[in-house]
């Protein structure tokens, strides 16, 4: 198990409530700093090297992701992860980003406070409709991918790598919103073309030159959003094996599964167009979002969401009419002008707590 198993236990199923005060199940002590600011509600995740525990900020009432890492029984490899955590938390700022809020370092333990989805992930939504024979709406689709493209842009634009992106690192809230998470193995990149010489990740999402041993790049991260985009697709895994050289073997031929004709052939063709073995010839984030599928889509949820943002207009108090003048004539008549049916509005439907069906896919150790 690895720092990235403790960061994707964040916000997957809630473990039972166990109280505040002492009783949320925490193993971990609460630091006399944070006891001020925030109470402890319940633990929702825990890994290798600690747990992830709700918070309630004592005077917002918003709720907060601390993930209390225990760095004495680290290698100095994982303690540099976490210690990554905050550092790249701390320069991102993006909607489709988890954000970082807080940190502190306490009797050799390290909290981070971050921002709650409060949705699950990615994962639990996909496989849960799986589990019902249920498949996740174009629309879904769209909104979902196109929020984790731009995350990726601009993380990209940063000169930064994510090297562990899955659908249980793509975390939900009740809105709708996705948001890319647990950048404890990230690395910054030195210029537009810099590569990162350690291979981390999840095996299922990996490319072909990283079965190969060649260094990670920006257009594995493309490969990996390939795969996530497949999945939200089909409900299973883009690539699987019996074991990890069957495993490579079929991400080397790059074989995809069959796409499900319910979606349309645009979007399914630009599933088709990242998979390219060659990775100078896979198209980048910002290449992905000019593409026309996403553009049709992305221009509808500006208007949409415009329409939404736009201040309604206070009700005008109706003036009194004069009283009629006997030598004026009829008075003229003023139709009201009809009313504008609003523009319709994709709606991504709130995924529930379920079961997984599948084993969640686990970084490499």
């Amino acid at each position: 198990a690895t720092m990235a198993d403790l960061l994707a236990d964040v916000t997957r199923q809630l473990a039972a409530n166990h109280g505040d005060g002492g009783q949320s199940g925490a193993k971990n002590p609460f630091p006399p700093a944070m006891q001020g600011k925030y109470k402890r509600v319940k633990v929702v995740g825990r890994g290798s090297f600690g747990e992830a525990v709700l918070l309630r900020c004592m005077a917002s009432g918003n709720h907060y992701v601390s993930k209390e890492v225990n760095l004495s029984s680290m290698q100095p490899k994982e303690r540099q992860e976490a210690i990554n955590e905050v550092r790249f938390l701390a320069q991102l700022d993006h909607p489709n980003i988890i954000k970082y809020h807080d940190s502190l370092h306490w009797k050799n333990i390290l909290y981070i406070v971050m921002e709650y989805a409060d949705a699950g992930d990615l994962w639990d939504l996909v496989q849960g409709r799986h589990r019902m024979g249920r498949r996740l709406e174009e629309t879904e689709v769209l909104s979902f991918f196109c929020q984790i493209c731009m995350a990726l842009k601009y993380m990209h634009d940063k000169k930064m790598l994510h090297r562990d992106l899955k659908t249980g690192n793509v975390f939900l809230t009740s809105r709708g919103v996705a948001k890319l998470g647990d950048f404890g193995i990230s690395t910054v990149m030195t210029s537009t073309i810099a590569l990162a010489k350690t291979v981390c990740g999840t095996p299922q999402y990996f490319s072909p030159e990283l079965c190969q041993g060649k260094p990670y790049n920006n257009k594995s991260d493309i490969w990996a959003l390939g795969c996530i985009l497949v999945e939200m697709l089909t409900g299973r895994l883009c690539f699987e094996g019996s074991n990890m050289h069957d495993l490579y073997h079929k991400i080397m031929k790059a074989e995809l599964p069959t796409l499900p004709s319910c979606y349309s052939q645009e979007l399914r063709a630009l599933c088709q167009r990242i998979f390219c073995q060659q990775q100078a010839m896979r198209p980048t984030a910002t290449a992905l979002l000019r593409s026309y599928v996403l553009v049709a889509f992305l221009k509808d949820v500006q208007n949409n969401s415009k329409q939404l943002e736009s201040p309604k207009p206070s009700p005008k108090k109706r003036a009194s009419s004069p009283p009629p003048d006997p030598g004026a004539g009829p008075a003229p008549v003023h139709h009201a002008p009809r009313p504008q049916q609003p523009p319709k509005q994709h709606s991504v439907r709130a995924p529930q707590p379920r079961q997984d069906s599948f084993r969640r896919p686990v970084p490499v150790p």
